[in-house]
């Protein structure tokens, strides 16, 4: 004997079976006293169900859930910038300093006048163009450039520490989806 599924049986309440299926639930009902038990009890549910009050929620009960939500959810500080900061003002420093530092270096002697105009100067720095050669030979460039690594690869590691730490937490914060 074959046993109908749940499915079947609700498809049967609902005259949503096509003649086929019909005819062979109405043979297995009428054939076993269990199934028929089955069917009765499903018809059963199925009226209890349609005769219940149906109770609509308000329009703005998402926005009520949400807001309770957002009051016992804790606030995630995000830690970390501030650091960034630093290392984006040292980056900017070093910048700053070696175009000091490049300035200082090609400034022209002026024997007559202890001012000079800023025309006479870029027209200087034009006619020098080699005027870097003094910096990037000098082997203080590479101790700079290496410390500058260093820095950035200590900051770009904290930086991906920070951002794995923050993606934790707003996982633990956030409902699961699966």
């Amino acid at each position: 004997m074959k046993n109908l599924s749940d499915d079947i049986l609700n498809r049967y309440i609902d005259n949503e079976l096509n003649i086929e299926e019909l005819e062979n639930v109405t043979t297995i009902v009428n054939d076993n006293p269990n199934e028929l038990e089955k069917l009765k009890t499903h018809a059963f549910v199925d009226r209890i169900l349609k005769e219940l009050t149906r109770y609509f929620a308000p329009a703005d009960v998402t926005e009520k859930i949400m807001e309770k939500i957002y009051a016992i959810t804790p606030v995630v500080k995000i830690k970390g910038r501030k650091f960034f900061l630093s290392v984006i003002s040292l980056f900017a420093s070093v910048v700053l300093g070696i175009i000091i530092y490049s300035i200082i270096t090609i400034q022209p002697q002026n024997s007559e006048s202890g001012t000079s105009s800023l025309i006479q100067e870029v027209n200087h720095i034009l006619k020098n163009l080699n005027f870097l050669n003094v910096f990037w030979e000098n082997n203080n460039l590479l101790i700079i450039m290496s410390i500058f690594t260093f820095v950035l690869l200590v900051g770009g590691y904290f930086f991906k520490n920070a951002h794995k730490t923050f993606m934790q937490r707003l996982e633990n914060i956030s409902p699961k989806t699966r």
